[in-house]
């Protein structure tokens, strides 16, 4: 089946897979254009009513929950322009809309009909943990790696001490990136960043803390491992210090972790603001459940909030390669280490699985020169639901099988995915 068949079969809900969580309606034909992919992914957060985390520029973020505090208009949490949606470059809006139905296509490899949630929560599917992860991932490309970016690489960032216990002083960085972005929140319990932009708004902020340590509390179990996983793949310093080798070694900002941050500040405040703005709230109504714009806010999503920003966070930072060996050891990257390194697998963490074989083979980033058009409809993707198999053939000479089948093979190194060789124009992977 070309992938073009698939999205659209999907989008025209002409096979099982359930992926519109809130039954938008959208044109197949037209979506993967550049003005159409970012409107699908501003219309999707706002029609879920997540609208506030798609602020990418502080002052924006700022401006916005100051204006809505002091000008006491409630329904301005839910009716922005959201100018800074055209900070995605075309090509990653692109990339993120193919992406999206690639892993929705992966998910259903895996699971078939009994498609993978959290919990005995039917109301949080695949489709909504998705959306909420691939559609906001690379959201840090805009700040990290963007020419025009308002957000300067540091010159420096501190190097570690020890490898046992992790020095105030390494944070400097990161500390000074989030109060660029006004990230007051974190996902990390032992590491919260104090709020000081709203130390006059007492329920604001007592709000803020108490869902911020529910969010941070816990596990997570899912429906089709049964498995309990915790929140966190790599330890708040591991992210630290991978940042700040990324700052040192590469000259650049890591875009994972970076939207990792801000999905989870922006989220969270979302989820407050919306509890503040309800002006329907009955006597009945707290933080833990209400409702707004007929959209249901539940205590129990926080912690999937947390569990999304950190396979955000976690999906850009790498094993340790030989080339960079030297420099791992430095920043006592003890989790990166060959040695040491645990390979991630759809049981432990599906998700962040799910996400890395999407972002790693999604076919509009692997041949950028050629029209997307015709790769969507010169590459076949061939697999039945439930088989946990995918085959991967080229339709057209122009689509040189190779590159797609070196990144699928370069998932054998960092993930549970076994690639294999079929013939001169395929391959397939098993999941």
């Amino acid at each position: 089946m070309k992938f073009s068949h698939f999205i659209n079969n999907t989008i025209n809900n002409d096979n099982s897979i359930n992926w519109n969580y809130y039954g938008q309606s959208f044109n197949a034909s037209q979506l993967l254009t550049n003005d159409n992919s970012k409107k699908f992914i501003q219309e999707y957060f706002k029609n879920g009513n997540k609208e506030l985390a798609l602020f990418l520029e502080p002052t924006a973020a700022r401006n916005f929950i100051t204006n809505y505090f002091d000008n006491g208009r409630k329904d301005y949490i839910l009716n922005n322009e959201f100018e800074q949606i055209d900070l995605l470059p075309d090509n990653r809006a692109i990339h993120t809309i193919s992406g999206f139905f690639l892993g929705l296509l992966i998910e259903n490899c895996i699971n078939g009909k009994s498609m993978l949630h959290v919990g005995e929560l039917a109301e949080l599917p695949f489709s909504y943990l998705w959306f909420l992860t691939f559609i906001y991932h690379d959201y840090g490309y805009c700040i990290a790696e963007n020419d025009n970016s308002f957000l300067s690489v540091p010159r420096n960032a501190p190097i570690p001490r020890a490898y046992n216990t992790a020095h105030a002083s390494e944070y400097s960085a990161l500390r000074n990136i989030k109060d660029k972005l006004n990230i007051t929140t974190s996902p990390f319990p032992t590491y919260l960043h104090r709020n000081n932009n709203f130390r006059s708004i007492s329920t604001y902020n007592a709000l803020i803390r108490e869902i911020t340590i529910y969010a941070n509390k816990g596990r997570m179990v899912f429906c089709s491992t049964g498995k309990r996983i915790n929140i966190h793949r790599y330890k708040s310093v591991t992210i630290t210090r991978y940042l700040n080798y990324r700052i040192n070694v590469h000259k650049k900002l890591d875009h994972g972790i970076i939207a990792g941050y801000m999905f989870y500040d922006r989220i969270i405040k979302n989820y407050v603001l919306s509890y503040l703005a309800n002006s329907d709230m009955h006597k009945s109504d707290n933080l833990s459940y209400f409702i707004y714009k007929d959209r249901v806010f539940r205590q129990e999503q926080l912690p999937v909030f947390a569990y999304i920003a950190d396979c955000i966070m976690a999906h850009n930072i790498w094993m340790e390669t030989e080339k960079y060996s030297d420099e791992y050891r430095k920043y006592m990257l003890a989790e990166l280490m060959k040695d040491t390194f645990r390979k991630i697998t759809y049981e432990e963490n599906p998700i962040l699985y799910i996400l890395c074989i999407a972002d790693t083979l999604e076919p509009l980033k692997a041949y950028t020169e050629i029209p997307k058009e015709k790769i969507l409809n010169s590459l076949d993707i061939d697999y039945a639901p439930k088989s946990k198999q995918i085959k991967f053939s080229t339709l057209s000479t122009d689509i040189d099988i190779d590159v797609l089948y070196k990144k699928a093979k370069d998932l054998e190194d960092w993930t549970s995915v076994k690639c294999t060789r079929v013939g001169d124009t395929s391959f397939s992977i098993e999941l």
